[in-house]
């Protein structure tokens, strides 16, 4: 019974280091593409992502949600949700009107329209709503729910440890 709650263990722990790599991966890169490079948004391969902090898209898109964007403003049509630049802001908002070199964007909950935006200042279409990654990021990133996967991931460590050694023992 312990041999196989061992190789279970042990697969997690391979799961675990796995996702860890990867995670240091992204770490890195986007340290380097914000700190080193000095961008403005990580570039992951044409794409990039921001999180929603206003309601001005409401229904469709809302306060939380990340928005994965193309960085890529050469096929944008009416009606496509871009993010663009205005100041320090990232804004994502619906186009309501194309023109030529910028578009008219308009939040789907506001009542009037963003004005002209210089195609210059477009990061990208949006392709894909992440839903409700607010409440997630909290609870992940909590430091009890930290602390308790630590504490749980440490004792199942040393509780397989020593079975591991009992196992060995036995077998002899």
């Amino acid at each position: 019974m312990g041999k196989y709650f061992l190789k279970i263990f042990k697969f997690i722990t391979n799961v675990l280091l796995f996702i860890l790599m990867i995670a240091i991966f992204f770490v890195g890169y986007s340290y380097y593409q914000l700190d080193i490079k000095k961008c403005e948004y990580i570039d992951y391969f044409g794409y990039t992502f921001f999180e929603v902090a206003s309601g001005s898209m409401e229904d469709s898109i809302s306060v939380g949600d990340i928005v994965i964007i193309k960085l890529d403003s050469s096929d944008i049509e009416n009606g496509d949700v871009i993010t663009y630049k205005s100041g320090n802001d990232f804004i994502t908002h619906r186009v309501i009107q194309k023109k030529i070199g910028s578009v008219v964007t308009k939040g789907d909950a506001n009542s009037s329209a963003d004005g002209e935006i210089k195609n210059d200042t477009i990061v990208g279409k949006v392709v894909n709503v992440i839903r409700d990654v607010s409440v997630w990021k909290k609870v992940f990133t909590s430091s009890k729910v930290i602390l308790s996967f630590a504490i749980t991931f440490v004792l199942f460590g040393i509780y397989f440890w020593f079975v591991d050694k009992d196992v060995s023992v036995n077998e002899s």
